[in-house]
C-alpha cells in the first residue's frame, strides 16, 4: 500500500500544473516511503507480532485493506483534466490508512510499535488535511 502511494503521489506531482501542489506531492511521495521502511520495520521486529496473527484481529485487519488503494497509480493515464479526481484517490487513501493505523495501535501492546504507530497516525492525518488542501486550491 505505502510503495503504491509513493509511485502515486510522485506520478501526480510530475503532472501538476500548479508548483505548490507539485511541490506538496513530491513530499507526500518521499514521506510514504519512509513510512514504508518504519512499517516494515515494525513488522520485522520481534514481538508483539502474535497479537496481529489472532484469528479474528488478522481477519479484520485484512478486510480493513482495500485490494489497490491507489488504482490510478497503475492503471489510469492521469492527465491535467483528473488531478482533481486523483486527489480524492489520494484523500480516501489517506482515510483507510488512518483507520488502519488506528486498529493496529489499539490492538498491539507494545510501547515501542505504539510509538511508530503514533507518530505514522500523526502523519497521515496531515497528508490527509494537506491534500485536502490542494484540491481546494484547484
Amino acid at each position: 500500500m505505502k510503495r503504491a502511494g509513493s509511485e502515486f503521489y510522485t506520478r501526480l506531482a510530475n503532472l501538476a500544473d500548479n508548483e505548490e501542489t507539485r511541490t506538496v506531492l513530491f513530499r507526500l511521495a518521499e514521506e510514504e516511503r519512509e513510512h514504508m521502511a518504519a512499517f516494515q520495520k515494525m513488522l520485522d521486529a520481534p514481538g508483539e507480532k502474535t497479537e496481529l496473527y489472532d484469528g479474528d484481529a488478522l481477519r479484520y485487519l485484512l478486510a480493513l485493506l482495500p485490494g489497490d488503494v491507489f488504482a490510478f497509480s497503475r492503471d489510469d493515464d492521469l492527465t491535467a483534466k483528473n488531478v482533481k479526481d486523483a486527489l480524492a484517490v489520494g484523500i480516501q487513501a489517506e482515510k483507510d490508512s488512518i483507520l488502519l493505523y488506528q486498529e493496529l495501535y489499539d490492538l498491539v501492546r507494545s510501547p515501542e510499535v505504539r510509538r511508530t504507530l503514533g507518530r505514522l497516525l500523526q502523519a497521515e492525518k496531515m497528508h490527509l488535511v494537506e491534500l485536502r488542501a490542494q484540491m481546494e486550491e484547484l
